[in-house]
Formats: structure tokens, C-alpha cells, sequence
């Protein structure tokens, strides 16, 4: 079952996006993209890990499964499932990365996730793709 929206925020795409990482996926503050991005999906994130709510830091560091909605309009693009950690910090200003492993830094959200840049869907990737499109961005906690 699905709880309630704990967070959301939208993100640009970029013509750079290569999503092709394989472990994980990120979304930024930054305004701008290299070539060696290859696991960042979405610039000019509207919220950044150190800007979630207390609701939100308590859900992740119990170790909550969370479910990831991404929207392009009003289509579901693409869902990620993930869980949360008690290792985690929130901290971190710019970044937030999605992964596969269970590995913890200020940047990390979500680990063991069932997806990561390299498993979108094509057309999600064409969505990220496209500098004039907005992405919409939902995490809910997932039971």
C-alpha cells in the first residue's frame, strides 16, 4: 500500500543525459550537466536532501521502503521502488542519489533500489532529454 506524497519537486532534462549508469541515479540543484554525468537524469532540482522534512528524515533513516513516482505531464513515466537506512545523512545542499548498493554518503536518499539511470525506460529518457520538459518527482513511503 501507498502512503501519502512526503515529498515532491520537479527537474529540467538536459540534452547530455546518457543515463546510463549502472548502480545509480541522480537528481540536482546544479543548472548544468557534463558528459561524465552519465547517472544524473534531471537539473535544477527544486529540493535538495537537506531540505526534506523532519516527516520525511524520520521515514528514510527507519529504513522505510519507499516507492519513487516520476511524471512527465500527467504520465507516469516511471516508478522506482527503494528503501531508506539508519546510516543516512540528508545533508547534502545539491544532490540526491538513488542506488542500487547499499552505500551511504550526504547524497545518498534511497539504497537497494530495484532501478537505476541505465534501467529507465526509453521514453522516460527521452523525457530527461528534453530541456523544455518538467519532471515531476514524488516519494512515497511504500508497505
Amino acid at each position: 500500500m501507498m502512503g501519502p506524497v512526503l515529498e515532491q519537486f520537479t527537474v529540467s532534462g538536459h540534452d547530455l543525459v546518457s543515463a546510463t549508469h549502472a548502480t545509480t541515479l541522480e537528481f540536482t540543484k546544479d543548472n548544468y550537466l557534463t558528459p561524465s554525468g552519465n547517472c544524473i537524469v534531471g537539473i535544477n532540482a527544486s529540493l535538495a536532501p537537506a531540505e526534506f522534512s523532519k516527516q520525511t528524515r524520520d521515514a528514510l533513516r527507519e529504513g522505510k521502503k519507499f516507492l519513487v513516482e516520476i511524471r512527465g505531464g500527467n504520465d507516469l513515466l516511471e516508478t522506482i521502488t527503494g528503501h531508506g537506512h539508519p546510516d543516512l545523512q540528508l545533508t547534502h545542499e545539491t544532490d540526491m542519489v538513488f542506488r542500487k548498493s547499499d552505500f551511504t554518503c550526504d547524497r545518498t536518499v534511497l539504497v537497494r533500489c530495484d532501478k537505476a539511470a541505465r534501467d529507465l525506460s526509453a521514453e522516460t529518457i527521452a523525457w530527461f532529454r528534453s530541456p523544455a520538459k518538467r519532471i515531476m518527482v514524488f516519494l512515497h513511503p511504500f508497505e
